[in-house]
C-alpha cells in the first residue's frame, strides 16, 4: 500500500515537470538568429495610410515612422490591434516598419520601408552637362579667344586654351614672329600658338616682320588668365514655401536666374527644364505652367568660355487650395448639406491643418456686410436672428485662395430642441463641418 503511494506520487511528480517543461518550451522567446517572416506592408503616401497582412498569432502590432533608416528620430511609434494605420505628417521622406507583438515577445517585422510624402520621384534625366567652349572666341580685334573689357580696360584670356594673333594676309606676309613673355628681355621664336596653364596676370609682346620691308613691328598684349567660372543664382517670387529642399510655387510659378563674375563677366546664362536641352535665359522671369514637379537646371558662361558646373533645384507648383473646417465653440450646431443652423449663444472658429501650407488671411463676410478678419480670439459670432449668407475666405502663402458659402440661420434656442422638434428633417447635429482642398 505505501509502495503503491510512492509511486503514486512520482509519477505525480514526473507529468507536473513535464507539463512546466513543454509550457517553457511554448513560451520560450525567439532567438535573434531564428528565421523571422516578413511582414508585407502597402503603404498609401498619398491618402497617408498603411495597411499589412494580419498575423493569427499577434496580440497587436508596433507601428513605427522615424525620419531616418536607423530610427533614432522616431516620429511615430504606436501600439495597435488592427492591421491598418492612418498618419498626419508633414511632406517629407520616412522610414516605416511594422512588428507584431506576440504574448511575451517580438515576433515577425516588416523591416525596413522607405517612402515619401508629397515628395515626388527625382528627374532621374539630366541635361548636356557640357559646353563648347571653343564657340567662345572673344571680341579682340587683334587676338583670337581674347576678350577685352572696355571699362576696365584689361584683356582676359582663358586658361588652357591656345591664343593667337588675327594677322590679315592682305596687309601682313609676315616672314617671322617672335615673342617675349613677362618683360623677358629677348624675344624668342614662335609657332604662331600660346597657351596659359596658370591663372594670374601675363605681358605678351609680339615681333612681327614683314617679308618686304624686313622691319619689326610689335603687339603688346596685357592681360590677365581667368579660369573662375561666373556664379549664378535662381531667384522665386515671394510667394513660396521652402520645405524638405524643395520650394513649393503658387499661382505665380516662375523663376528668375541672374550671374556675376569678377573676371571676363558674364556671357550667358542657361536652364534646363527637367534635362531638356539648354535654354539661354533671356533675363527675364520664366513661367512655370505645369503642375507638379519640376528640375530646373541652370548654369552661366563667361566671355571666354569658362563655364560653371550646372546646378539643380527641385521645385513643386501646387495650386492646391487650402482646407478647413468650421468648428462650434460651445455647444454643437445642426447642418443639413450647406446649410447651418446655430443658436446665438454660439460661435464658429475656423481651423486648417497646420500641415497644410500656412496660411496668410482668413476672412469672413455676413450677408453684404463689411469683410472682416478672422480672430481665434474672438472667433465668429451672430448677432441678428433669421436667416442671412455666411462666407469664409482662406488664403495660403502660395496665393491659392478656398472660398466658401454658406446659409445660415440663427435660432435663441438650443439646436437639440430644432431636432426634436422635427423643424430641420434629415439634418445632422455636428460640432464641425469640413471644407476640403
Amino acid at each position: 500500500m505505501k509502495k503503491n503511494l510512492l509511486i503514486s506520487v512520482f509519477i505525480t511528480i514526473i507529468f507536473i515537470l513535464t507539463c512546466v517543461v513543454f509550457s517553457f518550451a511554448q513560451d520560450k522567446p525567439k532567438s535573434d538568429t531564428e528565421d523571422k517572416p516578413i511582414v508585407k506592408t502597402q503603404i498609401d503616401p498619398e491618402n497617408k495610410s498603411i495597411k499589412w497582412d494580419a498575423n493569427k498569432d499577434a496580440e497587436m502590432y508596433k507601428v513605427e515612422i522615424a525620419k531616418d533608416e536607423n530610427f533614432k528620430d522616431i516620429v511615430i511609434s504606436e501600439f495597435v490591434k488592427t492591421t491598418e494605420y492612418k498618419f498626419n505628417l508633414p511632406d517629407g521622406k520616412y522610414f516605416l516598419q511594422v512588428k507584431v507583438v506576440l504574448k511575451n515577445f517580438e515576433g515577425p517585422s516588416s523591416g525596413v520601408n522607405p517612402f515619401n510624402i508629397g515628395i515626388r520621384e527625382e528627374i532621374s534625366k539630366l541635361p548636356s552637362s557640357d559646353f563648347d567652349a571653343s564657340s567662345v572666341t572673344g571680341n579682340s580685334d587683334q587676338f583670337e579667344n581674347v576678350y577685352y573689357d572696355a571699362k576696365k580696360r584689361i584683356h582676359y584670356v582663358p586658361i588652357n586654351r591656345p591664343i593667337k594673333p588675327k594677322l590679315d594676309s592682305k596687309v601682313y606676309d609676315t616672314k617671322e614672329i617672335k615673342i617675349s613673355l613677362n618683360h623677358e628681355p629677348a624675344f624668342k621664336a614662335f609657332d604662331g600658338v600660346l597657351t596659359f596653364h596658370k591663372e594670374g596676370k601675363v605681358k605678351v609682346n609680339y615681333q612681327l616682320r614683314n617679308v618686304i620691308y624686313d622691319m619689326p613691328e610689335e603687339w603688346k598684349l596685357n592681360a590677365h588668365v581667368d579660369a573662375t567660372p561666373p556664379k549664378v543664382d535662381i531667384r522665386f517670387p515671394i510667394t513660396r514655401i521652402d520645405e524638405n529642399n524643395i520650394t513649393y510655387l503658387g499661382q505665380d510659378g516662375k523663376f528668375m536666374l541672374e550671374a556675376t563674375d569678377e573676371g571676363a563677366g558674364v556671357l550667358l546664362i542657361q536652364y534646363s527644364i527637367n534635362g531638356e536641352e539648354w535654354k539661354n535665359y533671356e533675363y527675364k522671369p520664366v513661367a512655370i505652367k505645369e503642375e507638379g514637379p519640376i528640375k530646373i537646371f541652370y548654369r552661366a558662361i563667361d566671355n571666354i568660355g569658362n563655364a560653371s558646373l550646372y546646378q539643380a533645384k527641385l521645385v513643386e507648383r501646387s495650386l492646391k487650395k487650402p482646407a478647413f473646417k468650421l468648428v462650434a465653440y460651445n455647444n454643437a450646431f445642426v447642418v443639413k448639406d450647406k446649410q447651418l443652423y446655430i443658436t446665438m449663444r454660439n460661435f464658429l472658429l475656423v481651423k486648417y491643418d497646420k500641415f497644410n501650407t500656412p496660411v496668410k488671411s482668413i476672412t469672413y463676410k455676413i450677408d453684404n456686410g463689411t469683410e472682416r478678419t478672422y480672430s481665434d480670439k474672438k472667433g465668429i459670432k451672430f448677432y441678428k436672428m433669421g436667416k442671412c449668407k455666411f462666407t469664409v475666405t482662406v488664403t495660403d502663402l502660395l496665393d491659392n485662395i478656398s472660398k466658401e458659402d454658406f446659409d445660415v440661420e440663427v435660432f435663441d434656442k438650443d439646436p437639440n430642441e430644432i431636432l426634436i422638434t422635427g423643424e430641420k428633417s434629415n439634418a445632422e447635429l455636428k460640432k464641425e463641418v469640413e471644407v476640403k482642398s
